[in-house]
């Protein structure tokens, strides 16, 4: 897949095998890796890999989001959210600060398997 910029999952979240998937990111993400809407970035998880194209992005505080795009978006083999702060704690669980809150703004970036 050449030189393509990755997005990195930690976990094979359910989300992985459907069409079209979001990732729950830095409210910079894109900005910060040099991505924007029509870019076609190398999704990256435990089982494997495959190319997608970034169809669109919105930020919101995580506390706006409704709790049907967080369960798509977090869930995996063994783990359940049931409120936005089990969201919450999964992302905290990745940083070592724990710097996530139901406040924080966060980009949705919506993506399509190429």
């Amino acid at each position: 897949m050449g030189s393509m910029i990755e997005i990195n999952f930690s976990h094979d979240y359910f989300k992985l095998r459907e069409q079209r998937f979001t990732t729950i990111r830095s409210k910079h993400y894109l900005k910060n890796k040099g991505l924007r809407v029509g870019d076609v970035v190398k999704i990256k998880h435990p089982s494997g890999e495959f190319p997608a194209k970034i169809v669109g992005v919105e930020v919101k505080r995580i506390c706006d989001i409704p709790l049907e795009i967080l369960k798509k978006d977090a869930e995996f083999e063994g783990f359940n959210i049931k409120t936005h702060q089990d969201f919450v704690d999964l992302l905290n669980s990745f940083i070592p600060y724990k710097s996530n809150k139901l406040t924080t703004e966060k980009a949705i970036i919506y993506l399509e398997r190429v």
